[in-house]
């Protein structure tokens, strides 16, 4: 079992480099450089998710699924897709104020920023979904098994505050494809050197909630080990 250090402090510019980047004859990286070399403060970085999370609702350009457990159809969770602005989403993944930056700060202070954003767009959600939100219910590859009405209590409380998760969204409910930049000039943290994730204009993030198992929420994968492996290898 880790300790618990929230208070870790992120990574400076030698724990995180954006040197290949630099580099790069592509003036687009260079560009990407100093925008990520300005981003804002993990709390800034909160409010910007929440007013696009906000912004998808409000204009419908935003995407739910109850996504069934294939061992056990009968349990399901809550899956929200979101549109970002493809510099908001570089900013997520690839700031040093980011999400995989606190994540490489300590296990435990990238979990308290995940948990930050789940509750703050929990409630988001639940002031604004109608009592019944129209999802598709998708299996495990986010492929359709057709529309489906689900309780709004029953999705907001699949988006427990400790077990749901963000990530990029590569794979649309309803199934398909939107590819993600991950060649080309990495982030160098420490020895290591990560992928510098980019989706363009198509970027979309995953909000996956818990599965309600017999009225007990659980994750496939265990929050810790997916925490210690966004730490050592900043992939999920």
């Amino acid at each position: 079992m880790i300790s618990v250090s929230t208070s870790a402090p992120l990574p400076n510019s030698d724990q995180w480099s954006f040197l290949e980047l630099a580099s790069s004859p592509d003036h687009a990286d260079r560009e990407r450089v100093a925008r990520l070399e300005r981003a804002g403060s993990p709390a800034t970085l909160i409010h910007a998710l929440t007013d696009a999370l906000t912004a998808g609702v409000a204009s419908g350009d935003i995407r739910y699924g109850w996504e069934f457990k294939e061992a056990d159809p009968s349990h399901h969770r809550a899956v929200v897709q979101f549109r970002v602005d493809p510099t908001l989403f570089d900013w997520f993944f690839n700031a040093r104020s980011g999400y995989r930056a606190h994540f490489r700060a300590h296990p435990s202070r990238g979990i308290a920023l995940n948990a930050d954003l789940v509750g703050v767009m929990q409630d988001k959600l639940h002031k604004r979904l109608p009592v019944r939100v129209s999802a598709m219910r998708v299996d495990s590859h986010m492929t359709s098994h057709g529309d489906v009405g689900v309780s709004r209590v029953d999705f907001i409380s699949s988006l427990n505050v400790d077990l749901p998760k963000l990530w990029l969204g590569a794979t649309p409910i309803g199934g398909g494809y939107l590819p993600t930049a991950a060649s080309g000039p990495k982030i160098c943290v420490g020895s290591k050197r990560w992928y510098a994730f980019y989706m363009g204009d198509n970027a979309w993030l995953d909000l996956k909630g818990a599965f309600n198992a017999n009225n007990r929420l659980c994750q496939p994968k265990d929050p810790l080990t997916r925490a210690l492996k966004l730490h050592e290898t900043g992939n999920a």
